[in-house]
């Protein structure tokens, strides 16, 4: 089986270093391939990333955006079982690969993310993680995913296509592949068996000082026209959407209080 993991980056080095050494320190095997995407970075990411032999990099002249850099990432990746696409501002447990694509074979699941606590980084990573995979190992929330990590089964993209390009820069546009998916009849979860840290959007805050925001809402406004979503059709997701999770947090309180996707350190 082989394994790809895709990493867009804009700038902010010290992050995505992070995060390459999370990866050699958690991922071993030879069938798996990191190829990160540098969306024209003009800190040190592009010279420094020579420096990683193991790494495939691509570098592109002008910043493609997400969707742009992933869909570089799915063709340098041709043949691959699964695409992995993940954030460069992450830190990853030990088996945290493992377990994910495990929960993913076990459950046959195509789209699948692994938990996640936001934040500062200001407890034991390991610890957090057996605990996890102790008390809601065998837990998965259903028909949900996170952008900051999810994994994806070859043929999703045979039946749906890349990411739609026509998002700016970010946002939306794995909330379009994953409404894509379940359309398509893919299934869709996220795992207590995987977990990894997330220090949350890095990237976008420092676009946003540099880009401005608009980008932010121009993607919310297409994404809302391409999927007809109206006043009345949001509101009755947003309900339908809090129900499920006040759901998934009741029943993950009960097993190990404490949830899945974990922002109470922010």
């Amino acid at each position: 089986m082989k394994i790809a993991i895709i990493i867009p980056v804009f700038n902010q080095w010290n992050y995505t270093a992070q995060c390459l050494s999370c990866l050699s320190q958690t991922v071993s095997s030879e069938s798996v391939s990191v190829l990160v995407v540098d969306n024209a970075s003009t800190d040190k990411t592009g010279v420094r990333l020579l420096c990683h032999e193991h790494v495939q990099v691509i570098t592109n002249d002008e910043n493609r955006g997400f969707a742009g850099a992933c869909n570089q990432g799915i063709e340098a990746s041709s043949g691959y079982d699964w695409r992995i696409f993940l954030n460069n501002d992450v830190l990853l447990s030990l088996g945290w690969l493992e377990g994910l694509l495990a929960a993913a074979d076990q459950f046959a699941i195509d789209i699948i993310s692994p938990s996640m606590r936001e934040g500062p980084h200001n407890y034991d990573l390991e610890e957090r993680s057996c605990f996890l995979r102790q008390h809601l190992g065998d837990h998965l929330r259903s028909d949900v995913a996170h952008g900051v990590c999810f994994a994806v089964r070859s043929r999703v993209f045979d039946v749906i296509g890349n990411f739609d390009e026509s998002f700016r820069i970010g946002q939306y546009e794995e909330a379009d592949l994953f409404r894509r998916a379940r359309k398509a009849g893919f299934r869709i979860a996220t795992t207590g068996r995987s977990f990894i840290h997330h220090f949350s959007s890095v990237t976008q805050k420092a676009l946003s000082k540099t880009s401005g925001s608009s980008y932010g809402s121009v993607n919310q406004q297409y994404y809302r026209k391409k999927w007809k979503l109206n006043w009345i059709k949001r509101k009755i997701e947003k309900l339908m959407d809090g129900l499920k999770l006040r759901s998934f947090i009741r029943h993950e309180n009960r097993e190990a209080d404490t949830s899945l996707i974990d922002r109470s350190n922010k």
